[in-house]
């Protein structure tokens, strides 16, 4: 199931990804992976502040999860946070082996997108 949610959200079907997240999370409100397609679903959206929050609340289930950092991290940038932003996106470079492979597919949804940004982490 969040292969499928995951799946939506990248190839930009995001009202019904978004609607597949809600309905996931209404049976399993724990699941950090649904919450970080439904970050990625609002980060596509441009809805800097819902994608904080389900990030932020995937971190509270699985706090060493790259993929919702690095949402989170460029969600924050998106909103003017730079040492927020940079921190997340820096946390989630170092915690990468845990999720190298949902970590790739953030990176590769986000490019090209509306919320997409150059950052550099010093």
């Amino acid at each position: 199931m969040e292969r499928t949610l995951l799946t939506r959200a990248i190839v930009g079907e995001l009202q019904v990804a978004l609607a597949d997240c809600n309905e996931a999370l209404r049976l399993k409100p724990d699941v950090a992976a649904t919450l970080d397609s439904r970050g990625l679903t609002y980060l596509k959206m441009g809805q800097w502040d819902s994608a904080i929050d389900d990030y932020s609340s995937a971190l509270r289930f699985d706090p060493k999860l790259a993929s919702s950092l690095y949402g989170r991290g460029l969600a924050k940038l998106k909103k003017g946070d730079v040492t927020g932003g940079n921190a997340d996106i820096a946390a989630a470079e170092g915690n990468r082996g845990k999720d190298r492979q949902r970590l790739r597919t953030l990176r590769r949804a986000v490019k090209g997108a509306a919320c997409t940004m150059r950052v550099t982490v010093t």
